[in-house]
């Protein structure tokens, strides 16, 4: 029984471009050749989760092991549901999947790890600090749904830390019960997911549903960081499924005392039983409360400080994106996979800048956006004509997270590493032969080598002239530099 996974086209059109190929499917290499298992985070009765190291890079992952033999075909098709998914997605927020391997038993997912625990883990929460976690909510959610992906479990389990620092990121994590939709239309009528995030038309089974659904629980985490309580009755499972089918809830103890008439209202439209009447996501991230308008002087103290860009962060950002135009089709292709695979304190830099340009926090960066922010700091159309173009890599009109951290690594002013080079070139080398060959460059590529001569994209990096590129000749190519005449020359 193996991992057949579907070439599905994206709403976002990258089904067969660089970034559909992040996510590496191995097959006929075992997955102890190249990670060492450290400790068993988690088991349950069909697979477990493990810590577990990259043998030639040390980096650690967590990789989730399920044993073929103990799921049913619907199980087996909620992993490669999730694998599926993870594959489109690309946002600060949303857990990364690394790559897949199978064997005649198992099947293993490898995936960023995650330290800090669950949302449960820090509270009771500020309620400035809970007006971070649903605006990063809202964030992934509107871009999921743009990419026509309805989570369908969103819950305070499913929000991860990403370490156990104060600064830590949040990422969505599990998607296995998540939902692929071509249309904003389309209607589903599963019933599942967890009873306390439940939206009502989802827990009722005769009654079909669309993406609202995902606001309401986003609702729902609210209520619960906000109050330290459940909305509905949890003493038996039948009052819970009862008081969720009338979707009534109040607004009652203490806690409630401290908390701001923004943050119920958000809640009020946020929990409407009729889903019509819901929030969008980008609705959601309007109102007043989420804008910040509304916090007294003490919510605003303990707020996190709101990343401040100047005029010399965006000069390094636009220096940065020109060079990567420069850059050959390799490189770029290249450092697409060293920003998927960095770790999110390697990024930091660039993460922040990707906030500032993503100005309606749908997760990506439009032209008019990108245009607007540069225009503020007192570049010209002229400056900036052709520069989108040649960062947005799959040329959907968008500028996802990956392409623009690959576009601006080098604001990081740090020196990509050994690994991270050998990390990249083990991906183009597809068939594993030690080598990154015209065919593996015509793999990866996709619909993204048309309009380029692949034996030329080779040529400009093989010294050897072998008609491939080995490591060495990889990492002496990505260490070229621009210089001042346009030339790539080396460090």
């Amino acid at each position: 029984m193996g991992l057949c996974l579907s070439k599905q086209r994206a709403k976002d059109g990258s089904a067969d471009s660089v970034r559909s190929h992040m996510v590496r499917e191995r097959k006929g290499t075992k997955v102890e050749d190249l990670y060492e298992t450290i400790s068993v985070i988690g088991k349950g009765s069909v697979g477990m989760i493990s810590k577990v190291k990259h043998r030639q890079t040390g980096v650690e992952y967590a990789l989730k092991t399920i044993q073929l033999e103990k799921i049913s075909r619907s199980m087996l098709k909620e992993m490669r549901n999730e694998i599926e998914i993870l594959k489109r997605l690309d946002h600060p927020n949303i857990i990364r999947a690394i790559e897949t391997f199978e064997s005649d038993k198992e099947v293993y997912l490898v995936m960023r790890l995650c330290t800090g625990g669950d949302l449960h883990r820090r509270a009771p929460y500020a309620e400035s600090a809970v007006v971070d976690i649903i605006t990063k909510l809202l964030s992934a959610t509107w871009y999921m749904h743009q990419q026509g992906i309805v989570h369908r479990d969103l819950k305070l389990e499913n929000v991860v830390y990403e370490s156990t620092l104060p600064d830590s990121d949040i990422f969505i994590i599990d998607y296995g019960l998540s939902k692929i939709i071509e249309r904003d239309e389309d209607r589903m009528n599963e019933v599942v997911g967890t009873l306390y995030t439940m939206a009502p038309e989802v827990l009722n089974g005769g009654v079909s549903y669309d993406k609202s659904c995902d606001m309401w629980s986003i609702g729902v985490i609210a209520f619960v960081l906000l109050s330290g309580d459940m909305p509905f009755d949890t003493t038996t499972k039948q009052r819970l499924i009862k008081a969720v089918e009338d979707g009534r809830f109040e607004f009652s103890g203490r806690r409630w005392n401290r908390v701001s008439s923004e943050a119920r209202s958000f809640i009020r439209h946020m929990m409407v039983k009729k889903p019509s009447g819901r929030y969008t996501a980008g609705q959601a991230l309007q109102h007043s409360w989420i804008q910040g308008c509304k916090l007294s002087d003490e919510q605003r103290m303990l707020s996190p400080a709101p990343t401040v860009f100047e005029k010399e962060d965006h000069d390094r950002v636009v220096v940065s994106m020109k060079n990567f135009a420069l850059y050959s089709k390799v490189k770029r292709t290249a450092l697409m996979l060293v920003a998927y695979r960095s770790k999110p304190e390697e990024t930091k830099a660039m993460r922040s800048a990707f906030k500032a340009y993503d100005v309606d926090q749908n997760g990506r960066v439009s032209r008019a956006e990108f245009q607007k922010v540069l225009k503020k700091q007192g570049y010209s159309d002229a400056e900036l004509v052709g520069l989108f173009d040649e960062v947005d890599d799959d040329h959907d009109g968008f500028l996802h997270y990956t392409e623009f951290l690959a576009a601006t690594l080098e604001t990081g002013g740090k020196e990509m590493t050994d690994e991270r080079l050998a990390e990249a070139f083990d991906l183009l080398d597809m068939d594993d032969s030690g080598s990154i060959s015209k065919e593996n460059l015509l793999e990866f590529l996709g619909k993204d080598s048309k309009g380029y001569d692949v034996t030329q994209l080779i040529a400009e990096a093989d010294e050897d002239g072998t008609g491939a590129i080995n490591l060495h000749e990889f990492c002496n190519h990505m260490r070229k530099r621009v210089s001042s005449g346009n030339e790539a020359v080396s460090d």
